[in-house]
This record gives structure tokens, C-alpha cells and sequence, in this order.
């Protein structure tokens, strides 16, 4: 049988652990930590959606240059084929011309 000296003193260490315990949960540093987690949670989520954003400006650039670099090839597969001096036809020469002022 235990003894009532016992059941005092694990009653006592009850309640000693019980007011530790909430004057951890009033401590303003849990306060903060609580705070500063939320904080990151917001931050994460707004890196998230710029990375995102970051992510298809990137694929729109690539799509871009690549575009970019066909059009100067095909620009510069004119412009030999213009001064080449195997085309004759004045006409075949101002449309040359002009396809390039488009490009």
C-alpha cells in the first residue's frame, strides 16, 4: 500500500511540472516562436510562388531566344542568298529584300 507521505510528494511534482508548463506557455519567446513560424510559413509560400514565376519567365526567355536565333539564321541564309551573286531576277532580289526588312 503506498503511503500518504508518497501520494504528497508525486501531488507536489504534479503540480510544480503543471506550473512549469504554463509559465512556458506565457513565456513571450513562445509567443515569438509561434509568430516567427507563421512568418516563415509565408515566406516559404510567397518563395514558393516566385520561384514559380521565376520558373515560366525563364521557359518564355528560352522560347524567345530560340525564336530569336531562327529568325537571325533565316535572316542571314537571305541576306548570302542576296549577295551570292547567283541571283539574277530583279524581282527574286526586291523580294529577298523585302523579307529580310520583314525579319
Amino acid at each position: 500500500m503506498v503511503d500518504r507521505s508518497s501520494l504528497v510528494a508525486v501531488q507536489q511534482v504534479d503540480s510544480q511540472i503543471r506550473d512549469i508548463k504554463e509559465k512556458i506557455d506565457t513565456l513571450p519567446e513562445k509567443k515569438e516562436k509561434s509568430s516567427l513560424n507563421e512568418r516563415k510559413k509565408e515566406l516559404v509560400k510567397l518563395l514558393d510562388q516566385q520561384t514559380h514565376q521565376f520558373n515560366l519567365l525563364n521557359l518564355e526567355q528560352k522560347k524567345i531566344d530560340d525564336e530569336l536565333k531562327l529568325l537571325e539564321e533565316k535572316v542571314k541564309k537571305e541576306e548570302e542568298k542576296l549577295f551570292s551573286g547567283k541571283v539574277n531576277n530583279p524581282k527574286e532580289l526586291a523580294s529577298i529584300q523585302a523579307e529580310i526588312a520583314v525579319l
